[in-house]
């Protein structure tokens, strides 16, 4: 008669199994860009713990590439819904976001420095004042001195 081994048990935690809540939590922390370490943080093994952040990337792989582009398409749709309603703050951020290549006009925000010089203005804004700025090129026959220390320059001979 043969002897039959008995099979050892697997020592050790069983494997982890989420839960459709935890997948939800996930997706959510995703779309959040929540690092995967801190997500690892907030999902609870069987001993109490928290589970770690590779098992988080193995049991939740679905749920991390799929909550950015769901939370993405979510807060999209909010802005499209306003923009057609004609929120002003949805219009400015619709041209701004996509509307600022060649092929669809090339709009962009425009950049001005407004600095005040009088008395403020009926609407509450001072009167903008010109500012110039000119750049000149070193003179090349000048040699740089050290660096004061004390003020942190670096000035010329």
């Amino acid at each position: 008669m043969s002897k039959v081994k008995a099979i050892p048990k697997r020592k050790g935690m069983p494997p982890f199994v989420p839960t459709p809540e935890e997948r939800q939590l996930v997706k959510l922390m995703a779309g959040a860009a929540y690092a995967h370490d801190r997500i690892a943080m907030l999902i609870g093994n069987r001993r109490g713990g928290h589970v770690h952040e590779a098992t988080v990337q193995r049991a939740f792989a679905k749920e991390l590439v799929i909550g950015v582009a769901e939370c993405d398409a979510a807060v999209l749709n909010a802005i499209f819904a306003a923009a057609c309603k004609g929120e002003s703050w949805a219009c400015r951020l619709w041209v701004l976001c996509r509307m600022n290549t060649p092929a669809r006009g090339n709009w962009h925000e425009r950049s001005e420095i407004a600095l005040g010089g009088g008395v403020p203005g009926p609407n509450g804004n001072l009167p903008p004042v010109k500012l110039m700025v000119v750049f000149e090129t070193a003179d090349p026959r000048m040699k740089p001195r050290a660096i004061d220390h004390e003020v942190g320059e670096v000035g010329y001979d």
